[in-house]
């Protein structure tokens, strides 16, 4: 698949790199009945390595991701997590009220929507984030640092040196 010719429905213009995969999935600590949430699953790569730590645990994983086909992969590949084929900006609304999910992560394209929704929807994770949790946001608009940093304060960047380039925010909650 050319990532660049479908930009709009991906919002990548390539495959993440496994680095970068290996480091976000390395960094979710699962535990039985672990509860996470995906934005932006695309095509699992991210959601692979993070099932294949989980050894006999029985986690709950929650996937959203609009993409049909994106969604239908998820759905055979990974026949345990629950997948909503719905706008991760509306996420509350697909979930029990009192979800407290150990750990988040992002890849949605942030971008495209604008610095308001991006701060918002960083801001939505950390209320539904359990005590100890973790968010990670993989975003490529360096723009966004200065948002998701207030939204999210005592957050760490890592920066990766890519084209384009890759960051992640960082926030483990520390209440």
């Amino acid at each position: 698949m050319s990532y660049l010719t479908r930009i709009f429905s991906t919002g990548a213009v390539r495959k993440t790199p496994d680095r970068i995969i290996e480091k976000m999935a390395a960094a979710v600590n699962l535990h039985e009945q672990s509860i996470i949430l995906e934005f932006g699953a695309g095509k699992g790569e991210i959601t692979e390595k993070v099932f294949s730590k989980k050894s006999e645990l029985k986690i709950h994983y929650h996937a959203f991701e609009l993409n049909h086909d994106f969604a239908a992969q998820l759905r055979k590949d990974f026949p345990g997590i629950t997948i909503f084929r719905e706008n991760a900006f509306a996420f509350r609304e697909h979930l029990p009220k009192s979800l407290k999910a150990d750990h988040i992560i992002c890849s949605i394209p942030l971008s495209f929507y604008g610095s308001r929704a991006a701060g918002r929807l960083a801001t939505d994770m950390k209320e539904v984030l359990s005590k100890g949790g973790r968010i990670q946001i993989l975003f490529h608009a360096i723009w966004l640092i200065p948002v998701l940093k207030r939204a999210l304060p005592g957050s760490k960047l890592i920066s990766f040196a890519t084209f384009p380039p890759y960051f992640l925010i960082d926030y483990t909650d520390k209440n």
